[in-house]
């Protein structure tokens, strides 16, 4: 139990072990002070915000590698009996660390940005804050050789401070831009097949190889009165005007 006069102190800690289903609790150790210990005798802490779920590689992911578990920072008590997860741990905490040793890539992610032709007006690097990215875990997900269905990549969650604008990139090519003026939506690598969706004020544009509309009851094109319609066989010609048939045209 905590008392009024309880000293709490920040630490930072492995993550031993990831929440289970039903129970947002993760065993942690406490670095320096728990290397050699086994898990039985490593506390359990809660997020320490309502809600929160930190996950990440663990010791149990990296069979026992404290070096490439993922790192937080706890907030608990100096016997370490009560605690909470605070948040992520940067690798450089020391006085003498000038700089971070992985940046995450602005510059990488500004040309991104450009070649999916979306504004970059707002993607000004002293209003950008990354609200969220797994570059971390990536890293080391990658070198404890944990694979799934899907490829193991590197995603950005971003905001512009100011303006409010969003950006969501992932490793893929997939990404979506939401900007005062319009919404961007892209999946597929730039270099490879890929569908884009812009919307603006006063225009949507589809660019994509194939292109599906399906109203299952009914598909309407405003209100005008006007008929979806199309012309089947061979060109002809009203009035000197030509008509084509539409190449494939599916219901």
């Amino acid at each position: 139990m905590i008392e009024d006069n309880t000293a709490l102190i920040f630490r930072r800690a492995s993550l031993v072990s990831n929440g289970k289903i039903g129970s947002d609790v993760m065993t942690m150790r406490i670095l320096p002070d728990m290397i050699g210990l086994s898990q039985k005798d490593l506390p359990k802490y809660a997020p320490m915000n309502p809600g929160t779920l930190f996950k990440g590689p663990s010791e149990e992911d990296a069979h026992g590698d404290v070096d490439n578990s993922a790192k937080y920072w706890v907030l608990c008590t100096p016997d370490f009996k009560i605690g909470w997860v605070f948040c992520e741990a940067n690798n450089e905490y020391s006085i003498e660390s000038t700089k971070t040793r992985a940046p995450y890539m602005y510059k990488n992610i500004y040309t991104h940005l450009r070649r999916l032709h979306l504004t970059t007006s707002s993607f000004r690097y002293p209003e950008l804050k990354i609200l969220q990215t797994n570059s971390k875990h990536v890293d080391l997900y990658n070198k404890i050789g944990t694979k799934g269905k899907k490829k193991t990549a590197i995603s950005y969650d971003i905001l512009n401070v100011r303006t409010g604008e969003r950006w969501i990139f992932l490793e893929s090519g997939t990404s979506l831009a939401l900007m005062q003026d319009g919404i961007a939506l892209r999946v597929g690598a730039p270099n490879k097949d890929h569908s884009f969706i812009t919307m603006t004020p006063d225009k949507i544009q589809i660019i994509s190889n194939n292109v599906e509309i399906w109203g299952r009851n009914k598909m309407s094109l405003g209100k005008h009165g006007y008929q979806v319609c199309g012309m089947i066989g061979a060109p002809t010609a009203v009035d000197g005007s030509p008509l084509l048939p539409i190449a494939d045209m599916t219901c």
